[in-house]
């Protein structure tokens, strides 16, 4: 029997549980007329204690579970909830306005084999406009590097298009919720990496993930915002190595810096950082 469990948090999001209910059944069906057993199990978990949510649907072929933060706890500690009150031998973590296949689960279980955690490819979208999330698979393929994290970017869209094994994630995860929202899935992927933990990916499409299209300054605004929430959590508790970390550190002040200096104080910072663009560009172009 294949045992998953999906977890949703729900933030003002009452709209969306009418197609999350849809697509579990639909990937239940889907193994069902395939011949395996999939038993899901659905939370979701309220993150806005002034909204009632309830999940009416057809569900009656797997389990579903409502529970509601007493108050507003952010993203991280609202998945960390979740988590707490599941029991799959697999996790998808998945954001209330995703969308997945009918034969998503099905085949990031196939695909994940004995390795603790499947990249599944997809589509993100900006006002209806969508584009692969990997346009080939040797770029698929760096998502499974964690320089590639340190150095360039998180290689994940969203844990949306990841399948994990629940023994995989890291306690010091769950024990160290970062309170403002933003960071906690590159938390999460850099202390797998750190575990050792075996990454592989999926080629097929089979997630869908929609921006908010905000504008630049926004974008960059809640970047780095997230990006000084993971420093200082990892500063402060120390479990991640500093010869590691100071990589990803060391990328963001280049990233700051760019957007302050002259031009000829970019091509000094560029020279400074040579490995940090290198791999950037190697990622981009992939």
């Amino acid at each position: 029997m294949i045992d998953i469990s999906v977890i949703v948090p729900i933030y003002k999001g009452q709209k969306y549980i009418p197609s999350i209910l849809k697509m579990v059944s639909q990937n239940v069906e889907y193994a069902s007329m395939n011949g395996n057993m999939l038993k899901v199990e659905l939370l979701f978990v309220n993150d806005f204690p002034d909204e009632v949510i309830h999940a009416d649907g057809l569900f009656n072929d797997y389990e579903v579970k409502i529970i509601d933060n007493e108050k507003n706890k952010g993203i991280h500690q609202t998945r960390v909830n979740g988590l707490e009150q599941t029991k799959g031998e697999f996790v998808l973590f998945l954001d209330q306005d995703d969308e997945i296949t009918s034969n998503c689960l099905m085949s990031q279980y196939l695909a994940i084999g004995d390795n603790d955690i499947v990249v599944g490819n997809g589509y993100r979208g900006v006002n209806g406009n969508y584009r692969k999330i990997y346009r080939s698979v040797k770029k698929q393929k760096l998502s499974c590097k964690e320089k590639f994290f340190l150095r360039a970017a998180n290689q994940i869209v969203s844990p949306g298009q990841c399948l994990i094994r629940r023994s995989a994630i890291p306690v010091e995860w769950c024990e160290n919720v970062m309170k403002d929202n933003g960071g906690d899935d590159l938390f999460l992927w850099l202390l797998m990496f750190e575990r050792d933990k075996k990454f592989c990916i999926n080629s097929e499409c089979i997630y869908k993930h929609v921006d908010t299209g905000s504008n630049l300054s926004s974008d960059l605004a809640a970047m780095y915002l997230s990006s000084d929430n993971l420093i200082r959590t990892v500063e402060q508790t120390g479990i991640l190595e500093e010869k590691t970390f100071s990589l990803y550190k060391r990328r963001i002040k280049y990233l700051k810096t760019m957007q302050k200096k002259s031009m000829l104080g970019k091509i000094m910072t560029i020279f400074c950082n040579l490995d940090i663009c290198i791999t950037k560009l190697y990622a981009y172009y992939r």
